[in-house]
């Protein structure tokens, strides 16, 4: 009876659980269980600092200096975050009744491991840890990713299963894929043209890995982080049975995992949809201030516009004035030439009537002042001879 009603609330964790996910739109990625030291959370334009216990959303940034975290992701999947490394949540889909489920992490730098409980076929399902140089693609395994931005190199270390990573030459191409098996290590350098070939981990790596792990409470067990969440097929999910992998000890801290992820995400799912009214408000508040400030700068821009458009408007009305009174001047210039020529006409004309007019008189005064001539008399009859 107990085995009953166990299976029972496993079971109905499940169902609830991929419930608040599919009602969420698959914003509820997981929540952090080991925390240490300060690490913060990118959500939109908000840093918020993380707690224990705090529910990681799809799309989140999660960026730590000196502190690590854990992440319990929602299908059972673990995610370490390193100090000094800033991963992404780029997408996290787990609708196994829909045989959908599809993870991409994004490392903009440090470094994280990837505890994978789930399995994938590498088609329609994938897990996939990406870097600025570098793909890793897992089917179920755990393996470490990091990247050094400042030398630009990728490196990653299976600790189990098999690793397939792919080198980016850009946005849509990628490199054939090299295999890194356990306590393998491969490199991936931008400046390299081809990806190296994986190598075996030297034993001073494997003691640093180790080390490392242990120091950070990190370290991994087989027997009790196995692969354990069942996978709930559309089958399964109308005969409401429940396929179990692995053996029974491996299923123990998966169911646990699952109850405390499922409890976790119906006492937060008030404050999620509050998180969404905010973070509904706040783009809001972002796009009208957009729109504010492109309004603005399509204002000042139209007022420069029009300034210039007047500048030239005045100075071409003010060449046009300068020309108009250029050519005023010279035709007032030339109409004074032409009066002038007229007057100095008439003065000559004036003056030659005058002269003209003094020889008629002297003419005239020569004429007068001349002996007068005797006229014979016509009544006197000379006789002839």
């Amino acid at each position: 009876m107990g085995r009953i009603f166990e299976k029972f609330t496993f079971s109905f964790a499940i169902i609830l659980f991929i419930a608040l996910n599919v009602n969420a739109g698959g914003a509820i990625a997981g929540k952090v269980t080991i925390l240490k030291g300060q690490v913060f959370i990118q959500r939109g334009s908000a840093k918020i600092l993380i707690k224990k216990d705090d529910t990681i959303l799809e799309s989140d940034i999660i960026e730590s200096e000196s502190g690590t975290a854990r992440i319990t992701m929602i299908d059972s999947n673990l995610v370490d975050v390193y100090p000094r490394s800033r991963v992404e949540i780029a997408k996290y889909v787990y609708k196994p009744n829909q045989d959908e489920k599809e993870v991409e992490l994004k490392v903009d730098f440090g470094k994280i491991k990837s505890t994978v409980n789930q399995k994938y076929d590498g088609a329609k399902n994938k897990f996939q840890v990406k870097t600025p140089s570098a793909v890793a693609g897992v089917r179920g395994t755990v393996f470490t990713t990091e990247y050094d931005a400042v030398k630009k190199v990728s490196k990653v270390i299976t600790i189990e299963g098999l690793v397939a990573v792919t080198k980016m030459l850009d946005r849509e191409r990628q490199t054939p894929p090299v295999f890194v098996r356990p306590d393998q290590v491969v490199k991936v350098d931008v400046e390299q043209s081809k990806t190296e070939q994986p190598r075996d981990l030297k034993p001073e790596e494997k003691e640093s890995r180790q080390k490392e792990d242990k120091d950070l409470g990190y370290q991994y067990d087989p027997k009790k982080d196995a692969a354990s969440q069942p996978d709930v097929k559309s089958g399964d999910a109308k005969s409401g049975d429940v396929k179990a992998a692995g053996t029974q000890a491996s299923k123990e801290p998966a169911k646990e995992q699952v109850k405390e992820v499922a409890t976790t995400a119906v006492s937060n799912s008030s404050d999620h949809q509050q998180l969404q009214q905010q973070d509904q408000g706040r783009r809001q508040k972002e796009s009208e201030g957009e729109q504010a400030k492109k309004q603005k700068q399509l204002e000042d821009e139209q007022a420069k516009k029009q300034k210039q458009l007047d500048e030239e408007q005045a100075k071409r009305q003010k060449q046009l004035e300068e020309e108009q009174a250029k050519k005023q001047k010279q035709i007032e210039e030339e109409q004074q030439k032409r009066q002038q020529a007229i007057e100095e006409a008439q003065i000559k004309a004036e003056a030659e009537i005058a002269r003209r007019a003094q020889e008629t008189a002297k003419r005239a005064e020569t004429t007068v002042g001349l002996p007068s001539v005797s006229v014979p008399d016509t009544n006197t009859i000379t006789p002839r001879k």
